[in-house]
């Protein structure tokens, strides 16, 4: 959402005729945040251009047996032994064979079955059918590659329940005027941190001011803090 989003999120809701926003926590840092707590994940990508109907089970198992051992000694690496702890996913990139771009097919968790050529066309068929709108059974495909996904399973979530601060913001409640366009011109307008609207719902014009973002209640619209420390902005009457 970036630290500028929430300055103009309520007047691009307005033009798109939304009604309800909602601003996470350190909504400035969002993207860094997501990368704190994101699944390790390791992949390996191997060419495997064949047409499907020339291919077999073995074809594949051995095909992706040097992409899982290195995925596995990756997370293994990392502390993520096999007894659970690892959750190894495999996909194919394939096309009809005329076709100039290709769809991402994700093979039956497990061992490869010895039917994996008829279950990855008909799993290619139904992907290109929701993608495109049409399928062409009996259309000759191709596989373009073998992708090994593993990601390591840790016993809880990495995410937290709730994202807050631990120190005071540094943000003290008070007012200033601000601008809300000819409308409504210029208003003395509320300024308060996060943490002002654990009271309750308050009524805009509101400016919420943080380390790492601002957010702007204009008049007709309200704030309030959520379960999950979120801002939550709504219009009135909607």
């Amino acid at each position: 959402i970036g630290g500028n989003g929430p300055v103009h999120a309520a007047g691009l809701a307005d033009a798109l005729e939304i009604t309800r926003i909602m601003v996470p926590p350190v909504a400035g840092l969002f993207s860094a945040l997501g990368l704190i707590f994101a699944d390790v994940e390791h992949q390996s990508i191997s060419a495997f251009y064949h047409l499907l109907h020339n291919v077999d089970a073995d074809d594949f198992r051995k095909a992706v047996a040097p992409g899982i051992a290195e995925v596995t000694e990756a997370l293994a690496e990392e502390e993520f032994d096999d007894q659970g702890h690892q959750d190894i996913r495999i996909y194919a990139q394939v096309q009809y064979e005329a076709q100039a771009s290709s769809l991402t097919v994700a093979l039956p968790k497990g061992e490869i079955a010895d039917d994996i050529a008829a279950l990855v066309e008909e799993a290619f068929h139904q992907e290109h059918e929701r993608t495109y709108g049409y399928r062409c059974d009996g259309e000759p495909i191709q596989v373009i590659s073998l992708k090994v996904v593993g990601r390591g399973v840790t016993d809880e979530s990495r995410v937290p329940d709730r994202v807050t601060r631990d120190r005071e913001d540094s943000t003290k409640a008070g007012s200033r005027k601000a601008f809300f366009g000819d409308e409504h011109g210029w208003l003395e307008t509320q300024l308060m941190p996060r943490t002002g609207l654990k009271g309750g719902t308050v009524q805009g014009p509101l400016i919420v001011e943080e380390y790492d973002c601002t957010t702007v209640i204009p008049p007709g619209w309200s704030a309030a803090l959520d379960e999950w420390n979120n801002i939550v902005i709504e219009k009135e009457g909607a």
